[in-house]
């Protein structure tokens, strides 16, 4: 084994290994789309390294020079045609209409490539080259000169190169700063080895096709930066849950009513000091509507509304309301709001912190009813002189 087919060896178990951890990935995040085209890219650039490493070797397959270039090209469209779908999805591209009518004339072409006969292909007269290089590779090349095979592989890679292209300037640094300095420096290497391909052909230099190289650069690019996102998720979720737990701590030790609500209005979660201040118990609460079961039946509708516009314009960031305990007594509470959301900013409900007002109420009450009185009071003994 050659060199060369050394290194597709090396590229096409990289593909399948990526292949196999990309769908695990998937069904975990629950049919993620870009980790499923990822996962068929990865399984169309494995098709691709081993058809070329059976061709490459002196124990491989015997076909027919043009059968392989043939193939070659098909395999390369295809990649083409999966790593637009990848990056479609990265840069969360939503003017469908440009990539699919790249992806339809990528489709186009690899449909000329597998119905055109050889003569019209390489051209009648060109002589398809056979030669082994010293390393023990057996490389096939085109024919000297221009070619059908050279213009459509050509007119397939600028096609590519013109529209992810025209993604990445439409939404610049939409996946990173970063990411997308790796996929320019993919795109530019594929034009690169494209070029170079192009002057192997014209035998100023004598070595097999480097363009592979380039497309399976530009793939690890592309299939990488989906996984340090997904482990930047995992990171974050982990972040999130210690700073649940200490929150959730905080409000089991403090004196406070501490509510969360969905954006149905039901109880998600609930501290311990609400059951210790209404008798209720956590199988009572959890999942059930709070306007219905714990606010007086007078005052439902009005903080049903109040949550409502809560949740749409962020208003009533304060507000004062009685809550039922277990024996319907009521008890005022100050209470402290505010909207929750998820990590891609989607409001998710409410949070609300709740401070027990009742005694101040009824010394208020108790001190207006001594005023009161005291006024009545004066009036009577005014009104005996």
């Amino acid at each position: 084994m050659g060199f060369i087919s050394l290194i597709y060896v090396v590229f096409a178990s990289i593909a399948l290994f990526a292949c196999v951890l990309q769908l695990i990935v998937t069904f975990k995040k629950e049919n993620d789309l870009t980790f499923l085209i990822g996962a068929f890219l990865s399984l169309v650039v494995f098709g691709k390294f081993l058809f070329l490493v059976l061709c490459t070797t002196r124990f491989g397959i015997e076909c027919e020079p043009g059968l392989i270039l043939r193939i070659s090209l098909l395999f390369n469209i295809a990649v083409f045609i999966c790593m637009m779908g990848v990056i479609a999805h990265l840069f969360k591209e939503k003017r469908r209409i440009i990539w699919l009518s790249t992806v339809a004339l990528l489709l186009l072409i690899f449909l000329l490539v597998l119905s055109l006969p050889d003569e019209i292909l390489f051209g009648s007269g060109s002589t398809i080259r056979k030669t082994w290089l010293t390393y023990g590779d057996r490389v096939i090349l085109s024919g000297t000169g221009g070619s059908v095979w050279r213009i459509l592989l050509s007119l397939s890679t600028l096609l590519f190169l013109g529209l992810s292209g025209l993604i990445f300037f439409r939404h610049p640094f939409k996946p990173g700063r970063s990411s997308f300095l790796f996929i320019l420096v993919g795109s530019g290497l594929i034009f690169i080895t494209g070029t170079a391909d192009a002057l192997i052909d014209l035998e100023w230099v004598k070595f097999s096709y480097v363009m592979p190289l380039g497309i399976f650069s530009y793939y690890l690019i592309l299939i990488f930066i989906p996984f340090i996102r997904f482990i930047d998720e995992i990171n974050n979720q982990q972040v999130f849950v210690r700073e649940e737990k200490r929150y959730q701590h905080l409000a089991s030790k403090a004196e406070l009513i501490v509510v969360s609500l969905n954006r149905t209005g039901h109880v998600e979660f609930i501290n311990p000091y609400f059951y210790r201040l209404t008798g209720f118990k956590p199988e009572e609460v959890i999942g059930k509507d709070w306007f219905e079961f714990f606010i007086p039946p007078k005052e439902h509708y009005q903080m049903q509304g109040a949550f409502l516009e809560l949740l749409h314009t962020e208003n009533h960031p304060r507000h004062i309301n009685p809550i039922l305990t277990k024996d319907h007594k009521q008890i005022m509470i100050n209470w402290f709001n505010v909207r929750t959301q998820d990590q891609s900013g989607t409001i998710t409900g409410s949070l609300s912190i709740g401070v027990d007002i009742s005694e101040h109420v009824e010394e208020n009450r108790s001190l207006k009813q001594k005023l009161r009185d005291a006024e009545k009071l004066i009036e009577k003994l005014k009104a005996e002189r």
